[in-house]
């Protein structure tokens, strides 16, 4: 409540205030009395609800409506002065004036520019002079002497529109204390919203650079920064943004428990039970808070892309989108769903069991200090109990304690629906709970089924130096006894390539592949098992005992390897922008459910 101040302003004993209230002194016998009590003409703003549509909050659908401004109505505000402190200041009938001086420091000049005026000020629009500055009005703040030129000036207060206060921290010092007010405008009422939504003249918005500012109906102001993620939900507001096409929605105001509100919040307009959802078992309504429409700014960086050259992609660039980008997940491809975690140990011992407190593992991964990996001979993984077991003969020599346990769980499903705002629809429920923030969806190349074979086994009498698949020529009169003693191959060791076997005598013989080249040596009377030295496995095995008798210098045979393998093509594409660390790496798992 501010203070009322009464005077004598004739000397007839009446005392008045601005306001209206009224008293009387008595000269005489030195008393007086006052009435602090008043009455201020006001427009009482009127609103209706006005509904918008439905939205979806979980599983709930929610009506959605705004508070429509339709209009004033006059009214009448009293006020009364309830107790305080009451400071009477007079002079005796005999003073007589001493001059005095006394040194005042002030740490700000307050100005109420609409006294006894209930409207409020438009921002923008105040201009005045103090002393032989000026001062003006942008965003809520005061600048003093702002240039011609540029705009700028330096801020040297703030204005509240509401009661029409200016708080000014930075003046002129020894300059008359003069007030001129060059420009104002208010208006009664204003006109107050509860949600907003546009679209950016230019996208897409390079993602967490928009920022949404605004201030409510008593003048507090908000700045609301957006961050990766798309979206704001505090106790201010609820903000979601398509950084892609530019479009940006925001709600002013907060949740709040239904168990909370008070009987006149149940009575108030902005209450309807319709609109109240369940959230973790609490029965929540969304609360709105007024803001100021013409208060409503926001900045944001967009994106631009340069169109990629042909030439150098070795395609058509008019088939790829504007900025290079393409989606990545398709409806119908697998998509595997994982989250790691980590269990810090100090130390490894024999035996140790490590408890990774989930179940359902997925893979396991133990470092040291400086990120060497241990054997996973090491230890032994419980995936249904999510425990980590060290072997008996541990050795952690060469390692650097402390360790780090990274554990994952993770869950294979296949896309229904893709969406390009980056949101993905499964075909099957996930059965492991994933942080939102530390979570990941990674796509995976299906391969089908992968099983080493042997195939187009044959015979020739001499070699031609072609790699076919048929008979070039004609066929020696020994041949190999496949079909009692077939090739034999595994996974683990067999290699896709073809293979000849050409015989340096009647019973030596080299082994080459098409791609390998020379593999090694053997004879008819011992099996034939060349060394895969990426596995330490053998490429396939001959028994000795399919040979026969028969072969001569030069005769050969061929035939085709199959392996458990797939073809990938690893393409790394690097753009032109400043280095952003010292370190780049990329980890490729392969995924079976069979058991080689």
């Amino acid at each position: 409540m501010p203070t009322i101040t009464f005077r004598d302003r004739d000397g007839s004993g009446a005392l008045v205030s601005p306001t209206g209230p009224t008293g009387s002194v008595d000269y005489v016998s030195n008393d007086f009395s006052v009435f602090p009590y008043g009455l201020v003409p006001i427009k009482i703003p009127l609103y209706e609800r006005e509904d918008t549509g439905t939205r979806t909050e979980g599983n709930q659908i929610i009506t959605e409506w705004r508070r429509v401004l339709t209009g004033f109505e006059d009214g009448l505000a009293g006020y009364l002065y309830e107790g305080g402190a009451v400071t009477a200041s007079y002079l005796p009938a005999d003073h007589v004036g001493t001059p005095a001086s006394e040194t005042l420091i002030l740490n700000d000049l307050r100005l109420d520019l609409t006294p006894g005026y209930n409207e409020r000020i438009v921002r923008g629009s105040l201009r005045f002079r103090f002393g032989s500055s000026l001062y003006v009005d942008q965003a809520g703040l005061i600048y003093r002497d702002p240039s011609p030129e540029t705009g700028a000036g330096a801020v040297a207060g703030t204005l509240d529109p509401s009661t029409g206060v200016v708080s000014l921290t930075d003046w002129l010092p020894d300059k008359p204390n003069t007030l001129s007010v060059e420009g104002l405008l208010t208006q009664i009422g204003a006109q107050p919203i509860d949600r907003v939504s546009f679209r950016t003249p230019v996208s897409p918005i390079k993602s967490g650079t928009l920022q949404l500012r605004w201030s409510d109906l008593t003048g507090v102001n908000y700045s609301k920064t957006v961050d990766g993620t798309g979206r704001v939900d505090d106790n201010d507001c609820r903000i979601e943004v398509d950084v892609y096409r530019g479009v940006v929605h925001a709600w002013f105001g907060r949740w709040v428990a239904v168990a909370d509100l008070t009987p006149e919040d149940l009575a108030s307009s902005w209450y309807d039970p319709n609109a109240v959802v369940t959230v973790a078992e609490v029965d929540q309504i969304w609360r709105p808070r007024l803001a100021l429409a013409e208060t409503i700014v926001y900045n944001a960086v967009a994106s631009t892309y340069l169109p990629p050259d042909s030439t150098l992609l070795g395609l058509d660039a008019a088939k790829l989108p504007p900025d290079g980008q393409a989606l990545i997940f398709r409806p119908g491809q697998l998509v595997l769903a994982h989250h790691t975690d980590t269990v810090a140990v100090t130390n490894l011992s024999p035996t140790q069991v490590i408890d990774c407190e989930r179940t359902r593992l997925y893979r396991v991964a133990i470092e040291d200090s400086l990120g060497a990996r241990l054997g996973a001979d090491q230890y032994v993984i419980d995936r249904v109990l999510g425990t980590v077991t060290m072997g008996a003969s541990l050795d952690t020599s060469g390692f650097t304690p402390p360790w780090v346990v990274r554990h994952t769980v993770a869950d294979l499903a296949r896309l229904v629906d893709t969406d390009i705002n980056g949101q993905l629809t499964l075909m099957s429920q996930l059965s492991h709970a994933y942080p939102a923030d530390e979570s990941y969806c990674s796509g995976v190349l299906f391969a089908g089924t992968l099983q080493a074979s042997v195939s187009h086994l044959f015979a020739q009498s001499s070699w031609t130096g072609e790699w076919a698949d048929t008979l070039i020529g004609s066929e020696p009169l020994a041949q190999f006894n496949d079909t009692l003693y077939p090739v034999l191959v595994a996974n683990e060791g067999a290699y896709p390539d073809r293979f000849l076997i050409r015989f340096t005598s009647a019973t030596a013989f080299q082994i080459v592949g098409e791609n390998l080249g020379l593999i090694g040596v053997g004879d008819i009377t011992t099996d034939c098992e060349p060394i895969n030295s990426l596995t330490g496995l053998r490429y396939f095995k001959l028994d000795y005992r399919g040979w026969g008798a028969g072969w001569a210098t030069g005769n050969c045979l061929r035939f085709n390897l199959s392996g458990a393998a797939f073809p990938v093509d690893l393409a790394r594409a690097v753009q032109p922008s400043q280095p952003t660390g010292l370190t780049d790496s990329v980890e490729f798992l392969f995924v079976g459910n069979v058991d080689a």
